[in-house]
């Protein structure tokens, strides 16, 4: 089978996004384990601008947007092509990662992290925001800073959003310097505490927080369940326990004595208390927690291999059905009809109209 990969970035074009070098701690090992692995079974495994059209059997993509004239010029070539959405990013972020629209003819399946739509046939699990290379660092309590924070500065009015509420958590903690900021955006924020301790940018995640005792390991919203991306797993890799808010249904997939979960506490007040009574024998009792947890046979899952194996279980389905062709025409009337029915899912994701509109 020839399978191809429409990166969400132009710069992992030309089988870029199969070299480690080209991500930050990792990230693109997921990419690079699954062309080792699948060519392993006889699979061609390589980036869309690699091949000619008609010869693709199956594609991966990220980000509808960037993906759409790819599509479109596959589904030209060859009808049958099986078309699969690697659908990693919340509605906050894009907003066309939305069940209505995941739900088109011109998906053959999702990949999702969203316990709301799994359903093992066109929904098909994958939690891999984690690296097979992940390695706890057990540096004790007393020879690190406390608190860091690495984030976007980042904005909405989207029902569930937390970005409000991890500025309250800076500010908090920034009054009395016990808090290190670090990101893009920061730098003109209107809060003086929290341009007071913001640091800049980084290129290592796992390098600043290997540093600290905690992270604040908030995701964008806090009211999809099975949203746990890298932040928490970034946290692990380096040895840092993370404080936790993101997916309510958090202690049903990750072990509760590997992190801090924000939910349990009434006010900031109660998780400053909290984080002062941890010696070093309890945190060290969290550093071992996270270790077991990382080397145990539960976390393949979040790991590179689960994502290979997310896709391996594509390829199974793929091998036992019957792929319908797909009809351009017809699927463009398709997301017509969604833009007349659902506008403020399009309005939120300009380019994709752009892109969609350009090739018509």
């Amino acid at each position: 089978m020839n399978i191809a990969i429409i990166p969400s970035q132009n710069e992992l074009l030309n089988d870029e996004i199969f070299d480690i070098k080209n991500g930050r701690d990792n990230v693109l090992e997921r990419f690079a384990l699954l062309k080792d692995e699948l060519e392993k079974k006889g699979h061609f495994v390589r980036t869309i601008d690699k091949f000619e059209y008609d010869k693709i059997d199956l594609v991966i993509f990220q980000v509808l947007a960037k993906a759409w004239k790819y599509l479109m010029q596959c589904i030209k070539a060859n009808p049958k092509i099986v078309i699969v959405n690697y659908a990693t990013e919340p509605t906050i972020i894009h907003s066309l990662n939305n069940k209505i629209i995941l739900n088109s003819s011109l998906f053959d399946y999702v990949l999702t992290w969203n316990d709301n739509l799994i359903d093992h046939k066109k929904f098909v699990e994958t939690r891999s925001f984690a690296f097979n290379k992940s390695v706890v660092n057990m540096v004790q309590q007393k020879d690190k800073q406390n608190l860091c924070v690495i984030n976007y500065n980042k904005k909405s009015n989207q029902e569930g959003e937390i970005y409000s509420e991890r500025e309250k958590v800076i500010e908090y903690f920034g009054k009395n310097g016990e808090i290190d900021l670090y990101g893009y955006g920061w730098e003109n924020h209107p809060n003086e505490i929290i341009r007071k301790v913001y640091l800049g940018p980084i290129k290592s995640k796992i390098d600043v927080l290997k540093n600290y005792r905690y992270s604040i390991a908030f995701e964008n919203v806090n009211n999809e369940p099975g949203y746990i991306c890298e932040k928490m797993f970034d946290s692990f890799s380096a040895g840092c326990i993370p404080i936790f808010y993101g997916a309510p249904n958090v202690t049903e997939l990750i072990p509760k004595n590997t992190f801090i979960n924000y939910q349990d506490f009434k006010n900031l007040t109660e998780l400053e208390i909290f984080l002062e009574s941890i010696d070093e024998k309890k945190y060290s009792e969290y550093l071992s927690y996270i270790n077991d947890f990382v080397n145990s046979v539960s976390f393949r899952k979040y790991s590179s291999n689960g994502f290979v194996d997310s896709v391996n279980n594509i390829i199974d389905k793929v091998d036992k059905s019957k792929i319908s062709r797909k009809n351009i025409l017809k699927i463009k009337c398709e997301f017509i009809k969604k833009m007349i029915q659902y506008p403020n899912i399009f309005i939120n994701d300009k380019r994709f109209l752009y892109n969609y509109f350009r090739f018509w």
